[in-house]
């Protein structure tokens, strides 16, 4: 498949020299948006936890059991989400892709704020694995999401004997995600004629279109689904209003094998140097199907190698399971 088949992606601008240069200090991003916060402690102060019902949950964990996902309606504050969503957009403004927000203490706190949906969902022991995305989709430099596809990362079953995910996607909108600006999409695990014995199988049979569920999102929203859901981002409507912005990451049970060595625990100190090289590592990790910026790239193999060491094993096998999901 080609490149636009992932994630049809434009960067027309590439951060000047002098940006580059610069953006390997603290100060580079508080100077883009001086409202967030970069500190080596990420997790502190402690944010509030989100409010969840008992009956919210229930619903939940019976649709994850059922089908496969689950969707909770806004529960994280505008005095979270807006300025987070105004810092990507200074992000991808000056010619770096959305994944580099991740420095931003704000992106972290979003994370521990929903404890009591992922606990609830994982179990109280659990870590955040940064495979992640931070989607900025304006219809010039991003005009979709990824195409449909299984996250299903680690090749080994993922499910517990309860039926809920050891290992979870999470999906949250910092902006409206509505029909116009980018919807997610899923096609429901109790509707999937090819889950869970065809889970190479990607192509949507026709008779099961019909089971294909649009999900969209007020800002604050959760979304979340298992490794097997078969889901997709819409194409941004020309009539759309403004950037859909959200991100996702994966949350690992501690009952789930490991399969990523950067694995972080909630409260854990995160040093800048840190954050940054997580964001490189998803430059190094995507740039064969995303057009990026050269300099962009370039700029995150060095990083990576200064801060991580030799990467190119761990990179090679990260982009031939990635080719595996792209052939199928």
């Amino acid at each position: 498949m080609n490149q636009e088949s992932i994630s049809p992606q434009s960067f027309l601008e590439a951060p000047s020299p002098e940006s580059l240069k610069q953006a390997k200090t603290p100060d580079f991003w508080r100077s883009l948006a001086p409202e967030l916060h970069v500190s080596p402690t990420p997790f502190l102060p402690a944010p509030p936890r989100v409010s969840i019902s008992g009956e919210q949950l229930e619903h939940t964990l019976d649709q994850l059991r059922t089908e496969g996902y689950g969707q909770v309606p806004p529960i994280l504050p505008k005095s979270m989400t807006d300025p987070l969503a105004a810092a990507i957009g200074k992000v991808v403004d000056a010619g770096f892709p959305g994944p580099f927000a991740v420095v931003y203490d704000e992106v972290w706190q979003l994370f521990a704020s929903i404890t009591p949906l992922i606990s609830a969902i994982l179990g109280p022991s659990y870590n955040i694995i940064p495979d992640y995305w931070i989607y900025h989709i304006d219809g010039i430099r991003e005009r979709s999401g990824w195409m449909a596809h299984r996250d299903d990362e680690t090749g080994q079953w993922s499910l517990g004997e309860d039926g809920l995910p050891l290992l979870l996607t999470t999906w949250i909108p910092l902006t409206d995600a509505t029909l116009d600006t980018s919807a997610m999409y899923v096609l429901p695990t109790n509707r999937d004629p090819n889950y869970p014995n065809n889970l190479g199988e990607w192509a949507i049979p026709l008779e099961a279109l019909r089971g294909i569920r649009a999900l969209p999102a007020a800002a604050g929203s959760v979304l979340c689904w298992n490794q097997y859901v078969l889901h997709w981002g819409s194409t941004r409507s020309p009539r759309a209003k403004g950037p859909r912005i959200s991100l996702a990451i994966y949350f690992r049970s501690a009952k789930a094998p490991s399969y990523d060595s950067q694995n972080i625990n909630l409260g854990d100190p995160i040093s800048f140097e840190h954050r940054l090289g997580l964001a490189a590592r998803m430059m190094v990790k995507y740039s064969r199907w995303l057009a990026f910026p050269e300099s962009v790239v370039e700029f995150s193999r060095s990083y990576c190698q200064e801060f991580f060491g030799s990467l190119d094993d761990f990179m090679d096998k990260e982009r031939e399971a990635l080719e595996k999901k792209v052939e199928r």
